[in-house]
């Protein structure tokens, strides 16, 4: 529903690649009609930073309505507010951006202190009963040892599932 994102990640080029459209957001309703259109049962509302959509609730709740399962993917910073509007649900699941433990993450993302708060987010959606996944991007380089630590601290933490993403050709 929108490019716009609250972080500059090092290894994303959307800031450079949707430069004119970064200020644009889908209505709920051109959402809506977008996810009926393409008639798949799973939705992954991606962006930028969803959280930032003004209507995000709104959208995400008309579509869990529907009876549409929906991913929603965020790097954390802004999920607690965006809670209080989405009760949990069984067609509902959180995407956390996660690229390492902590001192990976905040230089993956280029900013200290965004690890404690994505947990934060994590551990506050999985206390509410929210389903939570994580996404994490590989990068060329990247510590596997880290990466080890984090899916088992993610495991550990009660999320259903690490995804992995190729940050990289």
């Amino acid at each position: 529903p929108l490019e716009m994102c609250n972080l500059a990640c090092v290894g994303c080029g959307r800031i450079r690649e949707y430069k004119n459209v970064m200020n644009k957001m889908m209505s709920v309703e051109q959402a809506v009609a977008a996810v009926e259109e393409s008639g798949a049962p799973i939705v992954s509302i991606a962006g930028g930073e969803p959280t930032i959509h003004p209507k995000i609730d709104e959208i995400v709740n008309e579509l869990i309505r529907r009876k549409y399962f929906v991913y929603c993917c965020s790097n954390g910073l802004l999920m607690e507010r965006v809670m209080k509007k989405i009760q949990p649900s069984k067609y509902f699941c959180w995407v956390v951006h996660m690229d390492g433990m902590e001192k990976a993450h905040d230089e993956s993302v280029d900013r200290q202190g965004v690890f404690k708060k994505a947990i934060g987010a994590i551990q506050s959606a999985l206390d509410q009963g929210y389903r939570v996944c994580t996404n994490t991007t590989l990068f060329r380089g990247s510590d596997v040892a880290d990466l080890h630590r984090l899916f088992r601290y993610m495991t550990e933490m009660g999320v259903e599932g690490c995804m992995l993403s190729p940050g990289y050709d």
